[in-house]
């Protein structure tokens, strides 16, 4: 028997980051990140990060700018020194900055 991870419809936000249950590209190339550390966001601001401390989290990039992160194992925690924890169980995702127009363009939130 095989142990597979049900295609859910999850989506969670913390500050102004969004995590979509989402299928990884094709054209998906595995990102640079710390050991064991992802940083989905660095807040300008306060110089505070949303970051997921796993293993057995990868980070994801697609050529037109996509962030996504591929979580296996067990749960993980998105954590931000100034948020309410957001629990991830295993599965694709894709990692979306909130934006605003500022300034005559779009650019993302500042934290």
């Amino acid at each position: 028997m095989t142990s597979k991870i049900a295609k859910t419809c999850f989506q969670a936000r913390q500050g102004d980051v969004l995590i979509l249950a989402e299928d990884l590209p094709a054209d998906a190339q595995r990102a640079p990140s710390d050991v064991g550390k992802i940083v989905l966001a660095r807040g300008e601001a306060t110089g505070h990060a949303h970051v997921i401390q796993s293993c057995g989290a990868v980070p994801y990039n697609t050529p037109d700018r996509r962030h996504f992160v591929v979580i296996q194992g067990g749960r993980v925690n998105l954590e931000h020194d100034e948020h309410v924890k957001v629990s991830v169980l295993p599965g694709t995702y894709r990692i979306v900055r909130q934006r605003e127009w500022q300034d005559e363009e779009i650019q993302n939130v500042a934290d």
